[in-house]
This record gives structure tokens, C-alpha cells and sequence, in this order.
């Protein structure tokens, strides 16, 4: 069934490359992708990212990180917390439509779906 959520997640977002959770420790859960894309290289980071993120922010703030957008040159990263885990996005920056903010709305509201399981 998580598969097949994603799926459906990356079909909804404009030039989807992948669609996939990984846990506050970087584990892969699940995932989808279109592309050749180091899936597992990509969630150990994005989560080491927004864990440091995270310890920062509750230095100055006690609150949690809920969503994370990175990009870089070929490739925009999105993210929402669902629990103590993240679904993750990969978006081809070369691809992408006009309507970035859709693909974020996308995936929050995406989210909601996996709020029972995590």
C-alpha cells in the first residue's frame, strides 16, 4: 500500500524523479523513482540535514522542523515530517514547471495520508 501512495505522489508532482521515506536516522523506508538516482545516498543526507537542523533550531527555539526544501543546480528536494519520519520528494529542476508551489502543496497534503502509519 506505502508504494503505491507513492506512486500515485509522484505521478501529482511536476517533474517527479522519485518519492520516498526515510526515518529520522536516515534509513530508507520505501521509495519510488523514475530516475538513477542514489535513493539511499539522498535520504541518509537530507535526514542528517534536517536532524542538524533540528538540534540547532531547538537551541534557540523548541520547535521541529516540518518541512525542508532543498536545491541545487539540477534538482529540487522537498520534504514534510510525518512523525519521526520524512517524505521526501526529488524534483528535475530542468523539468519543472512554473507552479513550484503546487508540488509543495502536493506533498504536504500527501503527507496526511501516511499520518496513521508513522
Amino acid at each position: 500500500m506505502v508504494k503505491d501512495e507513492l506512486e500515485k505522489i509522484c505521478k501529482k508532482l511536476d517533474a517527479c524523479l522519485s518519492v520516498f521515506i526515510v526515518d529520522k536516522d536516515g534509513l530508507l523506508i520505501e521509495s519510488v523513482s523514475k530516475a538513477e538516482l542514489d535513493i539511499e545516498a539522498i535520504a541518509a543526507e537530507i535526514a542528517a540535514l534536517v536532524k542538524e537542523i533540528e538540534r540547532d533550531n531547538h537551541e534557540v527555539e523548541e520547535q521541529d522542523v516540518r518541512f525542508v526544501s532543498v536545491e541545487t543546480d539540477k534538482f529540487e528536494f522537498l520534504g514534510v515530517k510525518i512523525g519521526d519520519n520524512l517524505l521526501m520528494s526529488v524534483i528535475d529542476l530542468g523539468e519543472v514547471s512554473l507552479y513550484r508551489g503546487k508540488n509543495r502543496f502536493e506533498l504536504r497534503r500527501s503527507a496526511l495520508k501516511f499520518s496513521d502509519f508513522f
